[in-house]
């Protein structure tokens, strides 16, 4: 099953459980795959799901921020790792404070 198809079952998932953080988690991931297959204009494949899910983590492992306090560092980091491709802040903001807490 394609990844964007799992999530999107996840997301009614958390709905209905009426978990908010797990849906908010889900929904930046969907929107983070959504906009880097628009931005390429190709489809997805595992190996760029992948890509784009660990760019992030990659971002808080180099700067060993385990605090929402320095979220800071960690945004700098994320920007100068996307520099040259067009990433929404507030996503990129609220995926990082989501994984700091």
């Amino acid at each position: 099953m394609p990844l964007l198809d799992q999530i999107q079952k996840d997301m009614v998932a958390s709905m209905k459980a009426r978990e908010e953080a797990k849906l908010n988690t889900i929904r930046m991931i969907k929107a983070a795959l959504q906009k880097f297959q628009i931005d390429s204009m190709k489809p997805l494949d595992e190996a760029t799901e992948m890509q784009v899910l660990n760019t992030i983590a990659a971002a808080m492992s180099e700067t060993g921020i385990a605090s929402a306090k320095q979220m800071g560092l960690v945004m700098n980091a994320a920007k100068a790792k996307l520099a040259g491709k067009r990433v929404d802040g507030k996503a990129l903001s609220d995926r990082i404070r989501a994984k700091l807490t």
